[in-house]
């Protein structure tokens, strides 16, 4: 987990970054639909509330997927190595 650390660290704090930034987005845009003056205005801000909440819990999805995935990816890739390795030795002997 280090080494995934060390590697998509940054990936993953802009992720971060951009999900709070979505969320903030989506409160304060329920505040503008809460104070809103007419019907229109406020299901414009209740609309653009619903895309945002909608795009942040896309991103938190996004980012366990791409959690696991990676040091998946990662110990599959080491594992095809050695049994490549593995099979160029019997074949070559």
């Amino acid at each position: 987990m280090q080494l995934v650390d060390r590697v998509y660290g940054r990936h993953f704090e802009k992720l971060d970054e951009r999900i709070e930034r979505r969320w903030k987005h989506y409160y304060r845009f329920l505040d503008n639909a809460k104070n809103a003056d007419t019907r229109l205005k406020k299901a414009m801000w209740t609309n653009l509330s619903k895309g945002q909440r909608w795009h942040a819990l896309h991103l938190e999805k996004k980012r366990r997927q791409q959690f696991v995935l990676i040091p998946v990816s990662y110990t599959a890739f080491v594992v095809l190595f050695v049994l490549a390795v593995g099979a160029a030795k019997y074949w070559v002997i």
